[in-house]
């Protein structure tokens, strides 16, 4: 985003974003699991309930939301929003 889009990413998404990246590269393994059976694999998601400190999500889910508008409004040619 900032290369193509001149929107930066703070520090503090990035530092996620890249934890998360790591861990989990295909963007699967906290919404699904695998299932080998033999016809092959299938993936299936996971059961229970899991905890999400719901002011953090806020806060990123923000983040994320506001440069992604900006993105939208520089390829409509409208100007973005500074904080």
């Amino acid at each position: 985003m900032e290369r193509r889009f001149r929107q930066k990413i703070p520090t503090e998404l990035r530092t996620d974003l890249e934890m998360l990246a790591t861990i989990d590269p295909n963007g699967m393994s906290f919404r699904y699991t695998t299932i080998k059976s033999k016809h092959g694999v299938s993936w299936v998601s996971l059961p229970g309930e899991f905890w999400v400190p719901l002011e953090n999500l806020r806060r990123r889910m923000a983040m994320i939301f506001e440069g992604l508008q900006n993105v939208d409004r520089r390829l409509r040619g409208l100007p973005v929003y500074r904080r």
